[in-house]
């Protein structure tokens, strides 16, 4: 049988006459059946009585654990209608009405499109980027915890106070007084790098500037935004 879909009902259509029916338990499940299998019960009565006449039967297949073999009720417009009246449900008048519209809908060619199936190899790469992206979350959501746990120790290590060491006379850079520099010794120290790594950071980072570092009679000293810039070296190596 071939299946339409009109007013979200499904029906099928008999291969030889083409007419529209619905299947029982469809029918059932619209009643509000507790347990739509009943319907069958209902409708043998009426065919037994002689209420319904020509009903289309299909012999339902039995799974492969074996069973009773039963049969399953194919109504057209006017069979449903009779099931209907004498279902005796509460929204039974309610679905009389909706089963003339449906099958009105059906004459006039307002039938609504099935619903559009995705392709299996577009559905497989579909999944396969659902599950990388979910990874990738997964990975940058550790990544943000890991850094939000090692802040707090880098910012101690970053907590320096400027030298208060004398720097020798005679540079226009000393009389500056906007300029915080920090002694290269506390620097190293702070970041827990030895001195050897730490030039290698300064010339990393491109600060082969003689304007951001200087020489007192304690040692070498460098300004504020070149520490800050090894600070960084460090961090991303």
């Amino acid at each position: 049988m071939n299946e339409i879909v009109v007013n979200n009902w499904t029906l099928h259509q008999a291969e030889k006459t083409q007419e529209p029916l619905i299947l029982d338990l469809d029918l059932a499940e619209r009643l509000g059946f507790t347990v739509k299998i009943s319907i069958r019960v209902l409708i043998r009565k009426l065919i037994k009585r002689g209420t319904l006449k020509g009903v289309f039967i299909a012999p339902i297949k039995t799974s492969e654990k074996g069973g009773r073999p039963g049969n399953a009720f194919y109504l057209t417009e006017k069979q449903a209608l009779i099931v209907i009246s004498h279902a005796e449900t509460q929204i039974a008048d309610l679905l009389l009405e909706e089963v003339i519209d449906l099958y009105l809908a059906y004459k006039r060619g307002q039938l609504t499109p099935p619903p559009q199936q995705i392709p299996t190899q577009d559905l497989s790469n579909l999944m396969g980027a659902v599950a990388a992206l979910t990874i990738a979350v997964e990975r940058l959501t550790s990544l943000q915890a890991s850094q939000q746990q090692t802040a707090p120790q880098l910012q101690t290590k970053r907590q320096l106070q400027p030298s208060r060491q004398a720097p020798l006379q005679g540079s226009l850079l000393d009389r500056s007084r906007d300029l915080k520099w920090f002694d290269v010794a506390d620097c190293a120290r702070s970041l827990e790098i030895s001195f050897e790594r730490f030039w290698s950071l300064w010339r990393s980072a491109g600060l082969n500037n003689h304007y951001q570092r200087r020489q007192t009679r304690y040692g070498w000293q460098i300004r504020e935004d070149a520490f800050r810039a090894i600070e960084v070296a460090n961090d991303y190596r």
